[in-house]
């Protein structure tokens, strides 16, 4: 494995409004478990450039919701910060394998994460495809504009139907990871979902493996950039409660959750 790394790679909006492309808006935190205690592992890192995928948002609803991060400074790697390897075509999760998604965004619609902002976790499993877009069903949204909204290539689904946990508002860009063969990979990249309420349906993530070729040619098409250009070092910072709220549908502008659907999710889900 490698042992250290330039690229960091997220979704492509955070907050409202257009992604911004400027290097100095952006600082990489690593080694965090609670945003308001930074740890003697924690790090923050300056970025050099910036890669918003030039697709997204243009086609459809959040589509190519991809970012790639060049640092000044290579993250070293030990067992505090580790990277997920990114995932080839022929890399194919099992459909009964646990997954994990992790994130700091809110607990609730109404309710922000507390101080010390706990890192949160939740185990999800894919969704077959054909169920996700059985309920992601294709519409126009008054939300997104003439934007349609629906399930495509570069999309995939995750969640469990015996439970309440989904992503939520400020989890944008955070990392599913699912193992292959002992190998933790990046499958998945927070994108968006229908207001975490309870019952919760599938939650949407940018699928990584659609985009390796444009991670791998970005990568090969900027050299790394001189560590003595990197500005000053700074102290990782204690962050407060993000009052951002990410990308959600509203209840009711997606296909309703019916029991039907309910039925066909679970029956795929235990047939596994």
């Amino acid at each position: 494995m490698q042992r250290t790394a330039r690229l960091a790679v997220a979704g492509a909006r955070r907050r409202p409004g257009p992604a911004s492309h400027d290097p100095a808006d952006y600082q990489i935190l690593l080694g965090y478990n609670q945003l308001s205690n930074p740890s003697s592992v924690s790090l923050q890192k300056s970025v050099h450039k910036v890669f918003v995928h030039p697709d997204f948002d243009k086609h459809h609803f959040l589509g190519s919701d991809i970012t790639l991060m060049q640092l000044y400074i290579p993250v070293k790697f030990n067992s505090h910060i580790l990277p997920a390897c990114l995932p080839q075509s022929s890399v194919k999760p099992d459909p009964t394998v646990t997954c994990w998604i992790s994130g700091w965004g809110m607990i609730t619609e109404e309710k922000f994460l507390p101080h010390p902002m706990q890192l949160q976790e939740a185990e999800f499993t894919l969704v077959p495809i054909d169920v996700c877009k059985a309920y992601f069903k294709p519409f126009n949204n008054p939300q997104t504009g003439a934007k349609p909204v629906g399930i495509h290539d570069d999309a995939l689904c995750a969640g469990d139907p015996r439970s309440d946990r989904s992503i939520c508002r400020g989890d944008s860009g955070g990392p599913l990871v699912c193992p292959v063969e002992g190998i933790w990979y990046l499958i998945g990249l927070t994108s968006w979902s229908e207001e975490c309420r309870s019952p919760v349906g599938p939650s949407v993530f940018t699928n990584v493996s659609h985009f390796v070729k444009w991670i791998k040619k970005h990568k090969q098409e900027n050299p790394a950039p001189d560590p003595g250009q990197a500005p000053p070092a700074e102290k990782p910072p204690s962050l407060n409660p993000d009052l951002s709220r990410g990308p959600v549908l509203k209840p009711g502008m997606t296909a309703l959750l019916s029991s039907q659907f309910l039925l066909l999710w679970l029956i795929s889900f235990n047939a596994r």
